[in-house]
C-alpha cells in the first residue's frame, strides 16, 4: 500500500522482473489521483460542449433544397398564358356548320416575363397556332363533346378527327373569316377560362416561325411585373444541372381546378430528335413556354415539345441565343426593375440566415409592389425563421460564449490541479549531503550503485571508523525473504535491494526541512582470528 508521509507505515514489498520500483508515498498518491480526477473532468467538459453545440442552432447558412433559391428567383417571374379560339367547323367545300353552337378552343401555356413593363416570351405554337393546328384542336374538341352526349364511341374519337381534317374548315361566324381569339396572362395561382382579375389581357408583338424558332414575344397590358433575368453566357453542356419551371393543373380540396407553378431539377442532354439541346425530365403539357433556369436563377432557356418522340413531351430547349434574337427583333430590352433587385437582395439574406436583414429587405419589396405575393410569403418565412432560429450572427455570437465558457472551465481544472502539485512537492535540500555526493531532491528515486538494507532508525551522530582492510573472504549478504515489512519513523529514508531497488520518497516534518540522509552499509570488519561471522554477528565455524 502506499505510505503515509504522516508518521511510521508498514511497508510490504515484493519481488518483481523489473529492475526498479517505486512505492510513492499517500500524498504523492492523492496527486496522481487528482490528476486522474482533473483529466476525467476535462474529457467529460468537453463531451458536455460537445453535446451543447448539438443541440444549439448551427452558426452556419441554414440547409435548404438545393433548387429553392433558383425557383425562388424565377417563380414570380412564371406567366400562365391562356389562348382562346371561338369559331365554328364547317365543310371546306360546301361551307355548310356541322352545329350551330360555336366550337371554343383554348390554349395553355407557360411563358416567362423579361422585362418589368410587361414583355414575355413563350412559344409561337402556344399563343400563335397554324389553321391546321387550330382545325384538329376544333375537331377533338367537337368529338369530346358528341363522345359525352353519346353519339360517338370513346375509341372512334381519332379516327373522326383523321376522317374531317382534310376537308373541314375552322372558322368565323361568316365563312372566310377567321375564329375570335383573346388572350390573358396571369402570375402566380391561375384561374382557367378567367376574363377579367386577376387575368391581364396580352397581345403578340413578335414571333419567330417554328421553323425559325417558334418563340414568341407576348406585352402583357400591366407594368411592374416581376422579371427574370436573361444569362449572358449560358453554355448548355451535357450534364450541366438546370431548374425547369412551368403551370400544371392542380384541384383543390373541394374540387375546384387552378393552375400553379410546378418545378423540377433536370439536367441537360444531347440533342433530340428534333435536333435540339434537350433535358432529361418534363412536368407536364402546360409547362411549354416555360422558364428554365441555372442554378442561380438566370433565364438559359425555355421549354419547348418533342415532337420526335410519341406524345410530344415537353423536354426540348429554345435558347437564350434564341430569345436574344427575338427580343431584338422586337425592340425590347431584357432588364430587372428595382423591386426585382430589392427582391433578390432579400432572398440572398433569407438563405444566407439573416432573417432580420431579410424582412427588412422583403418590407421594401412590398414597398416598391405591394401586389408581389412572393415577397410577402417570404416575409412571413424569414419571421418564423427569425423566431426559431435566430440571425447567424446572433448564433455565432451565442457560439462564442459557450466556446468561452468551456475554455474557462478548462482553466479553473488546469488551476486547480496546478495547486494541487505545488501543495503536496516536498521540500529541495538546502546543502549538499556529507561526503562530497550531489544533493538530490526526496523525489529523485535513483539509488546509489552498491547498497546493503538498513533497518529505519535515527541517524546516528558518529559514524564507525573503516575498516583497515578488506576482509580475506567474500561477505555473505543476509537472506531476506521475497517480501519484507520494514517500520518506518516519521523521517527516514530506506532503501531496499531486491534484485532491484525500490526507493521510499521522503516527506519532511513540519519543523525547518532537513537535507536527505543517507546510509549506505560498509563491510564489517574481519575479527582477529581470521574467521567469518554469519549476519548475526556470531563465528560460522568458518
Amino acid at each position: 500500500m502506499p505510505a503515509d508521509c504522516g508518521g511510521s507505515a508498514t511497508i510490504s514489498v515484493t519481488r518483481s522482473s523489473s529492475d526498479r520500483a517505486t512505492i510513492p508515498c499517500r500524498a504523492e498518491t492523492d496527486m496522481l489521483s487528482g490528476n486522474a480526477l482533473a483529466r476525467r473532468s476535462a474529457v467529460l467538459l468537453g463531451v458536455i460542449a460537445v453535446v451543447i453545440g448539438a443541440a444549439l442552432p448551427a452558426a452556419a447558412v441554414p440547409a435548404y433544397d438545393r433548387n429553392e433559391p433558383a425557383t425562388a428567383v424565377a417563380s414570380p417571374s412564371t406567366v400562365y398564358l391562356e389562348s382562346t379560339y371561338t369559331g365554328y367547323l364547317r365543310d371546306a367545300r360546301a361551307g355548310t356548320m356541322f352545329s350551330r353552337e360555336p366550337v371554343v378552343v383554348t390554349r395553355r401555356c407557360s411563358g416567362v416575363v423579361v422585362s418589368p413593363d410587361g414583355y414575355a416570351v413563350t412559344t409561337t405554337v402556344c399563343v400563335q397556332p397554324s389553321s391546321e393546328v387550330l382545325l384538329v384542336n376544333a375537331l377533338y374538341r367537337l368529338g369530346r363533346t358528341l363522345v359525352q352526349e353519346e353519339r360517338l364511341a370513346a375509341d372512334e374519337l381519332d379516327a373522326y378527327v383523321a376522317r374531317l381534317k382534310d376537308s373541314s374548315a375552322f372558322t368565323g361566324r361568316s365563312r372566310g373569316t377567321a375564329p375570335t381569339r383573346t388572350l390573358v396572362g396571369q402570375l402566380d395561382v391561375a384561374i382557367p377560362e378567367a376574363k377579367s382579375a386577376p387575368a391581364v389581357t396580352a397581345a403578340v408583338t413578335t414571333a419567330l416561325t417554328p421553323v425559325d424558332g417558334n418563340v414568341a414575344l407576348v406585352k402583357l397590358r400591366r407594368a411592374g411585373l416581376p422579371a427574370v433575368e436573361i444569362a449572358t453566357a449560358s453554355d448548355l453542356l451535357p450534364g450541366a444541372p438546370a431548374v425547369i419551371l412551368g403551370y400544371g393543373r392542380d384541384e383543390t380540396d373541394d374540387g375546384a381546378v387552378r393552375y400553379v407553378v410546378r418545378t423540377r431539377a433536370v439536367e441537360i442532354v444531347g440533342r433530340s430528335g428534333t435536333n435540339r439541346i434537350g433535358v432529361n425530365g418534363q412536368i407536364g403539357p402546360d409547362s411549354r413556354g416555360g422558364p428554365v433556369v441555372d442554378e442561380s436563377g438566370r433565364l438559359v432557356a425555355v421549354l419547348d415539345t418533342d415532337t420526335s418522340a410519341p406524345g410530344e413531351p415537353v423536354r426540348d430547349l429554345i435558347t437564350a441565343a434564341t430569345i436574344g434574337r427575338l427580343l431584338e427583333q422586337g425592340g425590347v430590352e431584357a432588364r430587372l426593375g428595382g423591386a426585382d433587385r430589392a427582391f433578390r437582395g432579400a432572398l440572398g439574406d433569407y438563405f444566407g440566415g439573416r432573417y432580420s436583414q431579410a424582412v427588412r429587405g422583403f418590407d421594401d419589396v412590398l414597398e416598391q409592389d405591394p401586389a408581389r405575393s412572393s415577397a410577402r410569403i417570404y416575409r412571413k418565412r424569414a419571421q418564423e425563421r427569425l423566431r426559431l432560429d435566430g440571425d447567424v450572427r446572433e448564433n455565432a455570437a451565442d457560439w462564442m460564449l459557450y466556446l468561452l465558457s468551456a475554455a474557462s472551465g478548462a482553466l479553473i481544472i488546469g488551476g486547480t490541479n496546478l495547486a494541487q502539485r505545488l501543495a503536496v512537492r516536498p521540500a529541495q535540500p538546502a546543502s549538499k549531503p556529507a561526503g562530497g555526493e550531489s544533493g538530490r531532491g526526496t523525489h529523485d528515486r535513483r539509488p546509489p550503485e552498491r547498497t546493503t538494507p538498513l533497518a529505519a532508525s535515527p541517524a546516528p551522530t558518529t559514524r564507525p571508523a573503516p575498516p583497515a582492510a578488506p576482509p580475506a573472504g567474500p561477505v555473505r549478504r543476509p537472506p531476506v525473504d521475497d517480501d519484507a515489512t520494514v517500520v518506518l519513523s516519521l523521517d527516514a529514508t530506506v532503501i531496499l535491494p531486491l534484485d532491484r531497488t525500490v526507493i521510499l520518497p521522503r516527506i519532511e516534518s513540519a519543523s525547518e526541512p532537513q537535507p536527505a540522509r543517507r546510509r549506505t552499509a560498509r563491510p564489517a570488519p574481519a575479527p582477529p582470528d581470521g574467521r567469518h561471522l554469519d549476519w548475526r554477528g556470531h563465528h560460522d565455524g568458518r
